[in-house]
């Protein structure tokens, strides 16, 4: 729960929203005491959003003996009949959409490999993701686009190394294809805006994202907002060195995350070590049979991530540090090793710093780019 001062009336109608949106239903006086708001301000607010439609009043409560006397107050609860939304991430090789309802909670998953990345063909396909998606529901209220690389208003995507992308509008595109509101960002932003509304981050106003897998990512919440700048989308956490050893990255780095953690590096070690080709899920099914070359370089992989982690607590002092990505099997495989390495690297008075770890599929990514679809819904409808 985060301290907020006194903010306009137009900022405190977004505050009741967001934060029903995020953790509804909640009671008005549960809203008040979260956002530390007066309760005579809050019922002038929650009027106004009930009048627009943007929140209803949830089921009376059923009251019980040891509520005592007095009639329960009736939970708020974000309309569920405000819309669906569509996300898609852009990936190399396929294009993966999903329709969400206003929680961010996937209905389906549609997902089409393409071999061409121009922007007309591109912008066809998604195109037809949505038209699929809305087949049987209701027109989406937005759609939502992530990929790895930089993006600029509104939604000019400036670099896009997997895709040779340079200054390209997709954002305006899409919208003149599907006629819906299109927000288009990173795709480490679009994970890291669903675990801040609708994952991990809903209960910490400070927390840490990362990704393992064709790059390494990070996303920081601070004070209840993700910290952003020109940089972001550039992986730059990819060449932090973590480890006196290893191969070398593209950018001839020895030891630095991207070389110890990605997934190209990973293989490419492990394809060396065994002196044949051998894929990531391969190396991990082998270490855990013992084989000692995967062995040997999940482990150094594993201790170089607790040391990365650790740097990363270090600096932006972060409640909790959720670890994903397609190579997140590295962390689960040797957990024990990743924060036996976190652990040295911490002072020994340091708050302990639980490590969520998981691994993600493409409709993670396309979930991360339908929060924030979301938000811009949120922001733009109390406006």
């Amino acid at each position: 729960m985060v301290a907020r001062a006194r903010v306009p009336v137009v900022d405190a109608h977004r505050l009741v929203l967001e934060e029903v949106l995020r953790h509804g239903p909640l009671t008005r006086s549960d809203i008040a005491r979260r956002l530390r708001m007066t309760n005579a301000r809050l019922s002038q607010v929650s009027t106004v959003l009930l009048e627009r439609g943007l929140l209803a009043e949830a089921p009376q409560p059923r009251p019980t003996p040891a509520a005592g006397a007095g009639r329960p107050g009736r939970p708020l609860e974000v309309v569920p009949s405000l819309g669906l939304f569509v996300g898609t991430w852009l990936g190399e090789a396929a294009v993966t959409s999903c329709l969400t309802n206003l929680r961010a909670e996937i209905i389906n998953t549609v997902e089409t490999r393409i071999s061409g990345h121009t922007v007309a063909e591109v912008t066809a396909v998604i195109s037809d993701q949505v038209d699929a998606l809305r087949v049987g529901h209701d027109a989406a209220r937005g759609l939502g686009v992530c990929l790895a690389g930089q993006v600029d208003p509104p939604g000019i995507v400036r670099r896009a190394p997997f895709l040779g992308w340079h200054g390209v509008a997709l954002g305006p595109e899409l919208e003149r294809a599907t006629g819906i509101s299109v927000q288009v960002d990173n795709d480490l932003t679009g994970l890291t805006q669903a675990e801040h509304w609708f994952g991990v981050g809903k209960d910490h106003d400070q927390f840490a994202v990362v990704s393992l897998g064709a790059g390494i990512g990070l996303g920081i919440v601070a004070g209840d907002q993700r910290i952003d700048g020109p940089d972001s989308g550039l992986g730059l956490i990819s060449h932090v060195p973590v480890s006196d050893s290893g191969q070398l990255c593209q950018q001839g780095h020895r030891g630095c995350a991207r070389a110890m953690l990605s997934l190209g590096c990973v293989e490419s070690a492990l394809s060396q070590g065994r002196g044949r080709r051998t894929s990531f899920d391969d190396g991990l099914a082998l270490a855990r049979d013992g084989d000692p070359v995967a062995s040997r370089v999940f482990q150094d992989g594993a201790a170089a991530l607790g040391r990365m982690l650790a740097l990363i607590a270090n600096i932006a002092l972060p409640r909790t540090i959720v670890i994903t990505g397609e190579a997140a099997g590295l962390a689960l495989d040797n957990r024990d090793l990743v924060e036996r390495t976190f652990d040295e690297h911490r002072h020994a008075l340091a708050q302990p710093v639980p490590l969520v770890i998981r691994t993600i599929d493409r409709s993670h990514w396309a979930r991360g780019a339908a929060a924030r679809a979301i938000q811009q819904f949120a922001f733009r409808e109390e406006s």
